[in-house]
């Protein structure tokens, strides 16, 4: 597992680094005037959290209640 791990970490630095040198040239480091606005929850953002919460609360509690593991027996969805 230690050698799965390290084979992957040189790819990793290579995809973040060669990015970010690219970004470093591009990007400039001035910096704006803001305006200071309030900030407003828009109709249905709470809507949106409650099924996000939803979402979680179900990945977390069917497998426990139909007693598979959470990748489904790397079969598929079964019920029996």
């Amino acid at each position: 597992m230690q050698l799965i791990s390290f084979s992957l970490f040189l790819p990793s630095l290579i995809n973040w680094l060669i990015p970010a040198i690219i970004m470093s040239f591009v990007v400039t480091h001035e910096t704006t005037d803001f305006i200071h606005k309030e900030v407003t929850i828009e109709k249905g953002g709470f809507v949106m959290t409650g099924l996000f919460l939803l979402t979680l609360a179900v990945a977390v509690s069917v497998p426990n209640f139909l007693s598979n593991p959470g990748a489904w027996n790397d079969y598929g969805f079964r019920i029996f």
